[in-house]
C-alpha cells in the first residue's frame, strides 16, 4: 500500500462574523429600552403619538411631565407614548474620533465593540420580527468597494425584516475596512438630504459632538427618534458628553 501527495494553490474566502453578545450586555439607554420587545413595539417611543399620562417613575425626562394631568391629580403625570408599526429601526456605528477622515482610526478596539453591540443588537430585534437595518461611515474591504475610488460609498442596508435580513447585516459587518468613507456628520446628512422619516435610529458612537447633535436634532424634525449609546467606559450614559 502507498500514499501519494500532492499540493495545488486554491483562492477561498473566509468570513468572520462579528462576535454577539446578551442584548442585557449591551448599554441601552433606560429610559427608551423597555425590556423584552414583541413584534411592532419599538425600542425608541414614538416622541407624535401619546396614549394618555401615567404616574411619574424614577429616570422619566423631565419634559415629558404633563402639568395640567399633575394639577389633577396632585401627583406627577408623565404624558405616554404610544408605538406605530410603520416605523423602522436603523442601527447606526459612529468611526469618528476625529472628522479629518484623513488620520487613521486610532482606538479599533472600540469600533469592534460597537460593531459587535449593533450585530447583536440587530439580531435579536429581526428575531422580534422588526425591520431592523444597519449603516456606518465605513466602507467594504475590497473586492466589495474600489478602494482607489476617492469617495467611497457608505455602508447603509436599509431596514427589512425577512428571514435573510439578520445573515445579510451580519455578513455587511464582516466585511467592512475599518477606515472611513466620510465623517459621521456628512453620513447623517445622508439621511436628511434623503428626507428620512419614521424611523428610530440608534447610534454606537464613542463622543457626540456639537455638529452631530445639529444633524440629530434636523433628523428628529423630520419625525425620527434619535438615541445614542457611548461607547466609553461610562456607557450609556446617552448624549451627556458634548465635544466640539
Amino acid at each position: 500500500m502507498g500514499e501519494v501527495f500532492d499540493s495545488f494553490n486554491a483562492k477561498t474566502a473566509v468570513t468572520v462574523y462579528p462576535k454577539l453578545v446578551p442584548i442585557e450586555d449591551i448599554p441601552l439607554p433606560s429610559h427608551s429600552w423597555l425590556g423584552d420587545i414583541t413584534v411592532k413595539r419599538w425600542i425608541i417611543e414614538d416622541p407624535f403619538l401619546q396614549s394618555g399620562v401615567r404616574d411619574y417613575q424614577k429616570g422619566d425626562p423631565l419634559n415629558s411631565i404633563n402639568w395640567k394631568a399633575t394639577a389633577r391629580a396632585q401627583s406627577l403625570q408623565i404624558n405616554k407614548k404610544d408605538y406605530t408599526a410603520d416605523h423602522y429601526l436603523m442601527i447606526y456605528v459612529n468611526f469618528d474620533w476625529d472628522e479629518d477622515i484623513r488620520l487613521p482610526i486610532d482606538n479599533p478596539v472600540r469600533i469592534e465593540k460597537g460593531l459587535s453591540y449593533a450585530a447583536s443588537l440587530a439580531t435579536y430585534t429581526l428575531e422580534q420580527g422588526i425591520a431592523t437595518g444597519f449603516g456606518c461611515n465605513g466602507y467594504f474591504v475590497e473586492p466589495f468597494t474600489n478602494t482607489t475610488d476617492r469617495m467611497k460609498p457608505s455602508i447603509r442596508i436599509e431596514p427589512a425584516s425577512s428571514g435573510q435580513q439578520s445573515e445579510y447585516i451580519l455578513d455587511s459587518i464582516a466585511k467592512i475596512k475599518m477606515d472611513r468613507s466620510r465623517n459621521f456628520r456628512a453620513f447623517l446628512q445622508e439621511d436628511i438630504d434623503r428626507g428620512l422619516t419614521k424611523t428610530d435610529i440608534i447610534i454606537f458612537s464613542r463622543r457626540v459632538t456639537e455638529k452631530m447633535e445639529i444633524q440629530m436634532a434636523r433628523l428628529r424634525q423630520l419625525g425620527n427618534a434619535v438615541e445614542v449609546v457611548l461607547l466609553e467606559e461610562d456607557a450609556g450614559k446617552v448624549g451627556e458628553e458634548n465635544v466640539s
